[in-house]
C-alpha cells in the first residue's frame, strides 16, 4: 500500500467584510491557482496517496495563529503550503511559518503565488522558516515535489523550486508550465462555491446581479512595463477549451443560483471562436456574462459586441493606460493604436454597453504635455466613466527595475503595502503628493463634472452611478452634489434638497472636499 502524504494549503487573503457594499454584499477571491494544483496533483501524484486541506486566513485577524494551529493539530499535515497574491501579504507568511516551526519543526513549509514569484530573490532575507518557494505556476512543480521521496532534494534540484541555499548561490528559477491547461481536471467541487458568489449592482440599470468568477486563460503576449503577467506565466496564452468552460459552467449552476459569469481573464477575446462559443452557450441557458478583466481593444469587433449584448454584458473596461502615443510606445510598451479606441467605444454604445476607460498617471517619463493629451483623448472619446490609477512599481515588473536603477523609489522593504491610487515615485514632473491629488482630481472630473451621460442628458444612467458612489461613500460630497442636479432635472425637489444639504454639510467641515468644490467652481454657500 502506498504511504499517505498530507498537504495543508493556507491561503492568506483580505478579510472581505470591510469591502461590503451598501447592500451588504462582498467580494471573496476564489483561489484558482491552489484549486488547479490540488486537482492536478490528485491525478498525477503516483508515489503517494495525497490528502489535501484548504484554510483561508485573513490578514489582521487577531485569532489567525490559533486558527492555523488548530487546523495543523487536527489535520496533521506533512507539508504546509502558503499562497499569497500580493507582496504585502508576505509578512503574514513570515509570522505564521515561524509559529508552525516553533510548534511542529518537522513540517515542510513551502510558499507560492504571485507575491512569491515576484519577490523570490529577496524573500528568504526576511524569513528562515520557509523551506522552499515555488516560482510561477504550481501544477508541475508541486506534483514533482509530492512524488519525491526526498522533499529537500527535489526543492533544491527542480528548476522552479528555490531554497534559501540555492537563492544564496545565485540560482535563477525557470518556468515549468503546463502547455495544455485542459490537463487540469475540474476543480470547483473542491470548495464550497456558494462562498464565492459576488452580488453587485449594474451601472446600466441599477439591478442586483449575482455573479460567479472564472479564469479561463493563462499567460499574456504583451510586456507592459507595470505588469508582471508575461514574466510569471509566459507570453504564450494557454486557454481552457470552450467545451471545458461550458462543462464547468454547467456544474456550477447545478449547485448555485447565479445570474452572471464574471470572466477575470486579461485575454478572454484572444481566441475569437472560443470566446463566441462560450458566449453563445451562456446566452442559450439564459445567463449573463461580464468581461471583468477588461478586454483587448484591438480584438473588439461587431460580432463580439453582438454576443456581448446577447449575454447582457452591461459594462466593459477598456485598458487604454494613456492618451499619449509616445507614452504607450516608448515608455509603457503597450501595442495599442489609440485610433482604435473611439470606434470601439461607439460600437459598444450602439449595443447599449457602458464603457470605462482605465488610465495610469505618474509614470516616469510622463510630462505635462502627455497628461494634457490624455485629458483631450478622454474628452474626444466619450467613455461613460474613467478610472485613473497611479503608477505603482511592483517588484517583478520592468517599471520596478527602472525605478530602482534611476533612484525614483526607495527599495527599503518590498513587502510594504502598495496602493494603485497612492503613488510613491519621485521623478521629473512627478511628486507623490501632487500626483496622488491629480489622479483623484481626474477621477472626479471625468466621472462627475464631465460625466458623459450627465452632459448628454442620459440622466437615468448617470443617476445609477452617482447614487452608487453616494451610498458606498456617504462622505463623497461631489456625488451628493450631482445627485441633487439629477433630481433637479427630474423635478424632484425633496431629493434635490436632501442631497444638496448633504453636500453643503460636508464641504462646510471638510477642508479637502471644499478645495475640490472650489477647484470645479461648484456652489459653496
Amino acid at each position: 500500500m502506498k504511504p499517505t502524504r498530507k498537504i495543508l494549503f493556507v491561503i492568506v487573503c483580505l478579510d472581505p467584510s470591510p469591502f461590503k457594499t451598501a447592500e451588504n454584499f462582498f467580494i471573496r477571491a476564489l483561489p484558482f491557482g491552489v484549486l488547479g494544483i490540488i486537482s492536478y496533483c490528485k491525478k498525477h501524484v503516483y508515489n503517494y496517496n495525497i490528502d489535501f486541506s484548504i484554510l483561508e486566513i485573513y490578514i489582521n485577524d487577531e485569532s489567525i495563529e490559533n486558527k492555523l494551529m488548530e487546523r495543523v493539530n487536527e489535520f496533521k499535515p506533512d507539508i504546509v503550503a502558503f499562497s499569497v497574491m500580493f507582496n504585502h501579504f508576505c509578512p503574514e507568511i513570515f509570522r505564521l511559518s515561524k509559529v508552525i516551526k516553533e510548534n511542529k519543526k518537522e513540517i515542510f513549509t513551502i510558499a507560492g503565488g504571485i507575491g512569491i514569484s515576484d519577490t523570490y530573490d529577496e524573500f528568504f532575507n526576511y524569513t528562515e522558516n520557509i523551506d522552499a518557494i515555488c516560482f510561477s505556476e504550481g501544477e508541475l512543480p508541486v506534483s514533482a515535489l509530492l512524488n519525491a521521496d526526498n522533499l529537500f532534494y527535489m526543492a533544491e534540484t527542480h528548476k522552479s523550486w528555490l531554497t534559501p541555499g540555492t537563492v544564496k548561490n545565485g540560482k535563477k528559477p525557470a518556468y515549468d508550465l503546463l502547455d495544455n491547461i485542459n490537463e487540469i481536471p475540474p476543480f470547483y467541487h473542491l470548495i464550497n462555491i456558494k462562498d464565492y458568489v459576488l452580488e453587485t449592482i449594474s451601472r446600466k440599470n441599477g439591478n442586483t446581479i449575482k455573479m460567479f468568477p472564472m479564469v479561463t486563460t493563462r499567460g499574456c503576449p504583451y510586456s507592459c512595463n507595470f505588469c508582471s503577467a508575461s514574466y510569471r506565466s509566459g507570453k504564450k496564452v494557454r486557454s481552457f477549451s470552450a467545451d471545458r468552460i461550458i462543462s464547468d459552467i454547467n456544474n456550477i449552476i447545478k449547485y448555485i443560483d447565479i445570474d452572471m459569469i464574471s470572466f477575470r481573464d486579461d485575454q478572454f477575446l484572444l481566441d475569437k471562436n472560443r470566446a463566441i462559443t462560450i458566449l453563445k452557450y451562456i446566452a442559450e441557458i439564459g445567463k449573463s456574462a461580464s468581461p471583468e478583466g477588461g478586454i483587448n481593444i484591438s480584438l473588439m469587433d461587431e460580432e463580439i459586441a453582438y454576443w456581448f449584448k446577447q449575454t447582457n454584458v452591461t459594462q466593459v473596461s477598456l485598458p487604454v493606460e494613456s492618451g499619449s502615443e509616445r507614452m504607450l510606445k516608448e515608455i509603457i510598451k503597450k501595442p495599442l493604436d489609440l485610433k482604435q479606441v473611439k470606434p470601439v467605444v461607439d460600437l459598444l454604445r450602439k449595443y447599449d454597453i457602458v464603457t470605462t476607460g482605465n488610465f495610469i498617471c505618474g509614470m516616469p517619463g510622463e510630462t505635462p504635455e502627455d497628461r494634457k493629451l490624455t485629458e483631450e483623448f478622454i474628452e474626444d472619446t466619450g467613455f461613460n466613466g474613467v478610472t485613473f490609477f497611479v503608477a505603482t512599481p511592483l517588484k517583478g515588473t520592468r517599471l520596478y527595475d527602472e525605478c530602482i536603477k534611476s533612484g525614483y523609489i526607495n527599495n527599503t522593504n518590498i513587502f510594504d503595502k502598495k496602493s494603485f491610487f497612492n503613488g510613491y515615485i519621485t521623478a521629473p514632473y512627478i511628486e507623490p503628493v501632487k500626483i496622488n491629488k491629480y489622479s483623484y482630481y481626474l477621477n472626479l472630473k471625468y466621472n462627475f463634472i464631465k460625466n458623459y451621460d450627465y452632459l448628454h442628458g442620459n440622466f437615468e444612467k448617470a443617476e445609477i452611478f452617482f447614487k452608487r458612489v453616494s451610498e458606498l461613500d456617504p462622505n463623497h460630497a461631489i456625488s451628493h452634489y450631482y445627485l441633487a442636479k439629477i433630481y433637479n432635472e427630474f423635478g424632484n425637489k425633496e431629493l434635490k434638497d436632501k442631497y444638496i444639504n448633504m453636500y453643503k454639510k460636508i464641504i462646510k467641515t471638510d477642508k479637502l472636499w471644499r478645495e475640490y468644490a472650489l477647484a470645479f467652481d461648484l456652489e459653496i454657500d
